[in-house]
């Protein structure tokens, strides 16, 4: 049972998919506590430092706060921590989801961006939202929850003060994740993203050739960017050097871009 991170809000609007969802919110759940919690052990956050922007910002807080006693929205950078931590590939906070499902992370909707977005057949089947427990409810004041989206979900991890932080992370003691495993992981999805990135760099122009017409799918209408994805999936599936190959969400993504950008 999860210790610090907390399930405030689940609405499933269509009992469709209710067995997938409560998987993923466990999931969801257990991943967010125990990234707080390695933060809090680790504030120097270890192997994960230079994890990405928001984890290299906390590092740069939290030596201001233990230099000077003091550091401004340190509790707003942890929390941009536990996302970051939940949503990258190779941390051990990243969390399964059921099988046959698909998870991508911060989807933009117009107005509002879910944090993790359940897919199935390319077809989005619940949102979640992760926040701190000083803003508990605050996704019935963002647009499309519930309208666009029937099934949602909200689960928080603690707001955060320095007392807090002290006092957590005196009372769960000291750290037993296994750095080295974490470092290895962290270390092979970089290697493998950089050969990613390396594939697209030298089709070039030749991509958009590859995946033509997805550039009239708009990533600012509703669903856009996850109809973009599919359409991306479904082509190279199908045909060039990605074929047959399981592409994760954020690659496809990567691709999706790439073929929209204008010949420089």
């Amino acid at each position: 049972m999860p210790i610090y991170a907390d399930r405030t809000v689940e609405v499933i609007g269509d009992p469709t998919h209710t067995s997938a969802i409560k998987e993923l919110l466990k999931n969801i759940e257990q991943s967010v506590d125990q990234a707080y919690i390695y933060i809090l052990k680790k504030p120097l956050l270890g192997v994960l430092a230079t994890l990405d922007g928001h984890t290299q910002h906390w590092v740069r807080l939290w030596k201001i706060y233990t230099e000077t006693g003091s550091a401004s929205l340190l509790g707003a950078a942890l929390g941009y921590v536990v996302e970051s931590f939940v949503s990258k590939l190779g941390t051990p906070f990243h969390p399964k989801y059921p099988m046959g499902y698909g998870v991508t992370f911060q989807v933009d909707h117009g107005l509002t961006r879910p944090d993790i977005v359940l897919t199935f057949g390319g077809k989005e089947v619940a949102w979640v939202d992760l926040t701190s427990s000083g803003d508990a409810g605050h996704i019935y004041r963002k647009a499309g929850w519930g309208k666009t989206q029937p099934n949602y979900a909200e689960i928080t991890y603690p707001s955060t003060d320095m007392s807090v932080i002290g006092g957590v992370a005196a009372a769960i003691g000291s750290g037993d994740f296994d750095e080295g495993l974490i470092d290895r992981e962290i270390r092979f999805q970089r290697f493998y993203q950089h050969r990613f990135e390396t594939i697209l760099a030298e089709m070039g122009h030749d991509l958009k050739k590859l995946i033509e017409g997805v550039k009239k799918i708009s990533m600012r209408e509703v669903g856009g960017d996850l109809r973009r994805k599919k359409a991306v999936r479904d082509r190279l599936f199908n045909k060039g050097p990605f074929r047959g190959k399981l592409l994760t969400d954020q690659q496809i993504t990567e691709i999706g871009r790439a073929s929209c950008r204008e010949r420089v």
